[in-house]
């Protein structure tokens, strides 16, 4: 399966740093200070996209998007844009926009102000009239009120990703209430979702599970699978983070089923992972090694830096690797014990068990033991053969 093209639009850690990544500015990116001129590029991300109808940045990996966004490698709206309008009012949009997406943060706005001043220039010089002022929430439409939920919706999720999960709940709470005014479960359950995100940041693990429950009510109600996914998904992790295991596996195992239904692989490596982990933990490393490989060959194929991570756990698994080396000294049981895990680690993927074998047979050249295996089960082997 190769990733989707919209997985790269969703919110994710990436290296440390929460973000989307095809709004990350460079310092985002960097891991250096952010503030108001981050949102200003994120925002001038989204205009290209409004003016384009196409991505500011393209790439179809987080490391091509990282590359794209650190070189300033972004898509220019063309001269001829926006159609209509006379040459000058064309620049000064064209200026307004190329401002926001600086590479350098010193050279976008500094204010919300002075980007709203900008703004309002260029609508009238293409429109010749006035920015109109907001309209009363009582004489919005239902339609419009439900696009103004999603905006919200929106702006808490941009906040949460520069880490100001505090901001980041009003704006939820704001749409999930329009959600409920208007009925409109899918924005409800979306902001229940970020509710919970947002209160497990600031440390409430308890008051996240209550909006992750209430998410998944609804999710199941109108049939949102990637929803439900994700709030069981959110349910395991928020269980792990009490110490819960039995009940954080419980619901990694059914995100992971729905995962894979949908073929959502991003959600299969991060669950599988997740997984592993505690298994890992409990010391079974049985289950935890399948797992362990699903999510690293999944996050090295879509170019996620968790692969890094997922092979630093598989290198943990020194159970199995000291049994392995034992059973090369002769020792039976232990020997009995690693080839009673051979047939789980053929399902897993895992391409070891010739390789241990022909390490027990008295074999020892890495680079023949290595050839024509995968990079990770090559890691088992290598690790193997150091502790020989």
């Amino acid at each position: 399966m190769e990733a989707a093209e919209s997985d790269v639009g969703r919110t994710r850690l990436t290296r440390g740093v929460v973000g989307t990544p095809l709004y990350m500015a460079p310092e985002q990116w960097r891991g250096e200070a952010v503030g108001v001129y981050t949102d200003v590029y994120a925002l001038g991300c989204m205009l290209v996209e409004m003016l384009t109808g196409q991505q500011a940045v393209a790439g179809h990996s987080i490391r091509a998007l990282q590359r794209a966004h650190c070189a300033g490698e972004l898509r220019p709206v063309p001269q001829e844009l926006p159609e209509g309008a006379r040459p000058e009012h064309r620049r000064r949009v064209r200026t307004c926009v190329a401002r926001c997406v600086a590479r350098e943060p010193e050279a976008r706005y500094a204010t919300w102000e002075a980007l709203a001043d900008a703004l309002a220039e260029a609508y009238s010089g293409l429109s010749g009239q006035a920015v109109p002022a907001a309209l009363p929430a009582a004489a919005l439409s239902r339609a419009e009120r439900v696009a103004h939920g999603w905006s919200y919706n929106a702006m808490g999720e941009a906040y949460l990703d520069l880490g100001k999960a505090a901001v980041a709940v009003d704006y939820f709470e704001r749409a999930s209430t329009v959600g409920a005014e208007a009925s409109e479960p899918a924005l409800r359950g979306a902001a229940l979702g970020n509710l919970g995100l947002a209160y497990a940041r600031l440390g409430e693990v308890r008051r996240a599970i209550g909006y992750y429950e209430e998410q998944l009510v609804i999710t199941r109600e109108i049939g949102d699978r990637h929803g439900e996914g994700n709030a069981l998904g959110n349910l395991g992790s928020a269980y792990y983070c009490l110490g819960e295991v039995r009940r954080a596996i419980g619901y990694y195992e059914q995100a992971l089923l729905i995962r894979q239904e949908i073929g959502d692989i991003a959600g299969v490596a991060t669950d599988s992972f997740n997984m592993a982990l505690l298994y890992q933990q409990q010391g079974d490393p049985a289950r935890a090694l399948p797992l362990a490989q699903e999510a690293a060959r999944i996050f090295a194929r879509i170019g996620r830096p968790n692969a890094q991570v997922a092979q630093q756990l598989v290198a943990q698994f020194s159970a199995v690797i000291e049994a392995v080396v034992a059973a090369a000294g002769g020792h039976a049981q232990a020997r009995a014990a690693v080839e009673g895990l051979f047939a789980q680690f053929e399902q897993g993927g895992w391409r070891i068990v010739e390789p241990i074998q022909r390490i027990w047979a008295g074999e020892r050249d890495e680079e023949s033991l290595t050839a024509g295996i995968d990079a990770n089960s090559a890691l088992i082997v290598r690790e193997i053969l150091k502790r020989l």
